[in-house]
């Protein structure tokens, strides 16, 4: 399977949420009668010129802060006629034809998927609109759903309601088919660009949508779909923590601090013969979706174990849809921020051995180890998800880390997705990617038994940086793992 078919208990969905940067396609003042009213000439309160646009048009209203191209349009906007405010969108748009169109589901993390609009205009606004799904390789779907007579108004905006209809398994990372109901809340930018917001319902995730955004541009402008009126295509890189000033982390408490912009919390746990003369191993483990910190301590009693003599980092998600930043083909998240954040604030605080740090975690928390351990894969030594996989394509990452893959077999299944074909697929994707790999097929269901937390320490800690993998596995792990 080329693609994570994946979502994971959460979801999945479909886009996701980049927010760009202060560059934009066009800005909210860098459009024809931003302050002002768009009359017969499309220009605001000070904005000359017939259209408002070129080096007479450079008005209060007349465009955005940097807006004197010939366009009119915001700071480092994008090329293409400014709208006329009064009707006749035909002639003046040419709405006609294919469009690229970015969503971001805020509600689900950040992942990203890109649908085709095919529209039809006519003197009001669109006859028809349909949309169809976009695979990886840019082939499109059969039209999904259509709808007709979607206004225009004479701010250039209109509402795009679909009703319900279904993403096709062979175009949604689950691998099945998605129930939605979304309606498109747009506004016409540019001749080449509009956006706005999405709300409904993802009704196979029961989850519902208030905050997402769209962008879209024609077919053939781009591959690289945008995401919302904001969005320039430019990557966000969030900031991350110096080690002056890190927390000072609480033992066996919860740590609330400040990471990528949002505030987090991590619970600390030392071995009982802590000693800062030595160096030890750091676990970083990830609860599931819905769970807590308390609860995949409880399950997998790793503590119990603690005196084996590592350091235990248990982080708690930002609570989003999806729990943890792994819908995300490329860009920074959160959830990296933070691991990253964790790394140098822990390792300038603790004596963290720098080739011995190592993720694990269960459902959520291992689809985010396994995204760790591809995108973070010279932090890392050793990766153990249960009950993971990998949503997202394969990225190639510079170090091929060994991993323990753990799962629950043909009854491994949470939140209506299939976790044992999420494993099937890692498993495919990793051996063609030439990693080290340990398969455990425990056939108890979407579990972490506390009778697992033995054998999977004893992989993490057998394995620092360089290790190679066991020839033969060790006689404290049970019959039903195997290298493949």
């Amino acid at each position: 399977m080329s693609r994570r078919i994946l979502l994971s208990t959460l979801v999945l969905g479909l886009w996701a949420c980049d927010d760009g940067d202060e560059s934009t396609p066009s800005g909210d003042a860098g459009q024809a009668g931003a302050s002002g009213e768009a009359g017969e000439a499309g220009q605001g309160e000070a904005g000359q010129g017939e259209a408002g646009q070129g080096e007479a048009g450079q008005g209060e209203a007349g465009q955005g802060e940097a807006g004197q191209g010939e366009a009119g349009q915001g700071e480092a906007g994008q090329g293409g006629g400014e709208i006329e405010g009064a009707g006749g969108v035909g002639d003046t748009f040419p709405i006609d034809g294919e469009w690229r169109v970015g969503v971001s589901l805020v509600e689900l993390g950040g992942f990203k998927l890109t649908v085709q609009f095919n529209t039809l205009a006519d003197a009001t606004g669109l006859a028809t609109l349909n949309v169809r799904a976009v695979a990886a390789d840019q082939s499109v779907s059969e039209v999904l759903k259509t709808i007709e007579g979607v206004e225009i108004d004479q701010e250039n905006r209109f509402h795009a309601a679909f009703g319900e209809f279904a993403l096709p398994g062979a175009y949604s990372p689950t691998g099945s088919d998605v129930e939605m109901n979304l309606t498109f809340h747009g506004e016409v930018r540019a001749d080449n660009f509009f956006c706005g917001t999405v709300t409904g319902e993802l009704i196979t995730l029961r989850t519902q949508l208030q905050a997402s955004t769209f962008g879209a541009q024609p077919w053939n402008a781009s591959t690289t779909p945008l995401y919302s009126c904001e969005d320039t295509g430019e990557p966000v890189i969030l900031p991350r923590l110096e080690a002056a000033n890190c927390p000072t982390f609480e033992v066996d408490a919860a740590t609330t601090f400040e990471s990528g912009g949002v505030e987090r919390s991590v619970e600390l746990y030392l071995p009982p013969s802590y000693d800062a003369a030595l160096s030890y191993p750091l676990i970083m483990l990830h609860h599931g979706l819905g769970d807590s910190t308390e609860e995949i301590l409880t399950a997998s009693a790793m503590l119990d174990l603690i005196d084996e003599g590592f350091i235990l980092a248990v982080p708690r998600s930002a609570n989003a849809a999806s729990e943890w930043d792994y819908l995300v083909e490329t860009g920074d998240r959160p959830d990296l921020a933070l691991f990253d954040d964790l790394l140098t604030c822990l390792s300038a605080q603790l004596s963290v051995d720098p080739d011995r740090v190592h993720a694990t975690g269960l459902s959520a928390g291992g689809l985010w180890s396994t995204y760790l351990g591809l995108h973070r894969s010279e932090a890392l030594a050793s990766v153990a998800p249960v009950s993971g996989g990998l949503i997202v394509s394969y990225p190639e990452p510079p170090v091929r880390l060994p991993f323990l893959v753990t799962w629950g077999g043909p009854t491994d299944e949470a939140y209506g997705q299939d976790f044992n074909l999420f494993a099937l697929s890692l498993l495919e994707t990793l051996t063609a990617g030439a990693h080290p790999l340990i398969r455990c097929e425990h056939t108890l269901g979407h579990t972490w038994s506390s009778d697992f937390t033995p054998w999977v320490l004893r992989f993490l800690l057998d394995h620092p940086k360089g290790a190679t993998l066991y020839d033969s596995l060790p006689e404290s792990f049970p019959d039903y793992c195997a290298i493949p």
